[in-house]
């Protein structure tokens, strides 16, 4: 996993962080909505993190690389679950405009993952 693509996904989140935090939310504060674009910019940090770490994982065990990749897919499903959960729960105001977004940001993200591996892959046949 190059730190080209961390960076590149990374910046893409932030982007879509900032456009999302300039669109009012009519039932949220300005201060709450700036509060979940961070969150959820953090949040994705640490899942880019832990891809790049299945990435670096897979290079010393190709074998494993399967089970790292499903073992950190199922833990991000739940660390995404729980998330909604917890900010759902401390902002019951804004509940749907937050799931929608999550959900919208954890497909994005999902989708990114997928295309940096299929170029991963792709570079690993041309080799």
């Amino acid at each position: 996993m190059s730190l080209k693509w961390n960076v590149w996904g990374l910046s893409l989140f932030v982007i879509f962080e900032m456009f999302v935090y300039l669109i009012p939310i009519p039932t949220v504060g300005r201060d709450e909505q700036l509060l979940l674009s961070i969150s959820n910019v953090v949040f994705i940090l640490f899942f880019l993190l832990g891809l790049g770490w299945v990435g670096r994982s897979s290079k010393k065990r190709p074998q494993s690389f399967v089970t790292n990749f499903m073992g950190f897919t199922g833990f991000k499903m739940f660390a995404s679950l729980l998330y909604m959960l917890l900010v759902g729960v401390n902002f019951k105001d804004s509940l749907n405009a937050f799931l929608l977004g999550s959900m919208t940001i954890y497909f994005a993200y999902t989708i990114l993952e997928v295309l940096i591996f299929r170029q991963l892959a792709l570079d690993v046949d041309q080799e």
